[in-house]
């Protein structure tokens, strides 16, 4: 008897604070809010100062460090990094590039700026069918958010490495921009 009474008063707490069994994850729209003052648009030149393309990239420090794909700034001579606010940065170095990983931090000479953590995701706690999000800049677009599921996890692929297969739409310059669970991670 004890038991059924707990689960009505459980029941009958959830039905009336909805956002009780959601403690652990954010709504799209939390995490859109969290997140996407860290999301920057990356713009490529060659010597000649010619738009050869553009990406996306995370701040993942207050003082400037920002990661993005390293293909997003493939023959890059001159990158030019723009923040939410339309505030634009030189890059002044590439402080780690990793062409196998596909990976590149980059970093710039600001401070205070809004940033996010980076997750400890675990590839073994990975399951199919969770839910994520992306935020990043397509097709020249600012600021995009996508959700989509975690369709598929390969393990050792032919380069060595474990990949996630998604769902979420990634378009021409959504490359390098932040992949989020929804529990803000």
């Amino acid at each position: 008897n004890l038991i059924m009474r707990l689960y009505f008063c459980i029941i009958f707490i959830s039905f009336l604070f909805p956002q009780f069994g959601d403690w652990f994850t954010k709504s799209s729209e939390t995490i859109y809010k969290e997140v996407s003052p860290s999301i920057v648009k990356i713009e490529i030149y060659d010597q000649y100062e010619k738009g050869l393309g553009s990406g996306s990239g995370v701040i993942v420090s207050k003082d400037g460090m920002i990661i993005t794909n390293a293909h997003v700034i493939d023959k890059a001579h001159h990158i030019i990094v723009e923040l939410t606010d339309s505030k634009r940065y030189a890059v002044k170095y590439i402080w780690a590039i990793d062409w196998m990983v596909d990976y590149a931090i980059l970093k710039i000479n600001a401070n205070n700026l809004a940033s996010v953590e980076i997750g400890d995701s675990k590839f073994s706690e990975i399951e199919k069918g969770q839910k994520i999000y992306t935020i990043g800049n397509p097709q020249g677009l600012s600021n995009t958010i996508t959700d989509g599921l975690i369709s598929n996890k390969l393990l050792h692929t032919e380069n060595g490495h474990d990949v996630i297969q998604l769902s979420a739409a990634i378009t021409y310059g959504s490359s390098g921009g932040a992949l989020i669970n929804n529990m803000h991670k």
